[in-house]
């Protein structure tokens, strides 16, 4: 909790810069990714350190069906880079990892993902996330990790 409480004060002391700003949101999706079906809902908050970089977290979670197992996920902290925005659509790409729980079995997911954001007005975002192309750690091995629906999510921003 300390650690967050910290992380959060630094945050809040880069926000001296004009163009920067907090959001929050959230996303949800379905699809498959190594074989394994998907579903989430993740409550998404973040920073904005200008038009091209922010940072942020969602803290939701994850149903994983693989080998006839439920796995549930959370945390999601993502870095975006803005490669293409004409002030209303903006093309993005999402570095992300998410952790995966199973019992005593861990496992963790590092990739990046095409995204797009399109801007309803000044304050209100709406996103979608499709694929990931990375690695997938079982418990034991690192292997790659691609899926074209595995991550695809829709959600809404607010930006402060």
């Amino acid at each position: 909790m300390k650690k967050i409480f910290l992380v959060l004060l630094l945050v809040a002391g880069f926000s001296t810069n004009a163009a920067a700003q907090f959001f929050v949101g959230g996303t949800g999706g379905v699809g498959y990714l190594n074989d394994a079906f998907r579903m989430a809902v993740k409550p998404m908050a973040g920073y904005e350190f200008d038009d091209r970089w922010a940072v942020g977290t969602t803290l939701g979670f994850s149903l994983v069906a693989h080998n006839g197992s439920e796995v549930f996920g959370v945390a999601d902290p993502f870095v975006r880079f803005t490669c293409w925005n004409n002030s209303k659509l903006f093309v993005d790409l999402v570095a992300h990892s998410e952790m995966l729980f199973q019992s005593e079995l861990y496992t963790a997911n590092v990739g990046i993902s095409p995204a797009l954001r399109y801007s309803i007005s000044s304050h209100w975002q709406l996103t979608g996330q499709a694929g990931i192309v990375g690695a997938q750690y079982d418990g034991a091995d690192w292997y790659p990790a691609f899926g074209f629906t595995a991550s695809t999510e829709v959600g809404v921003i607010y930006r402060f």
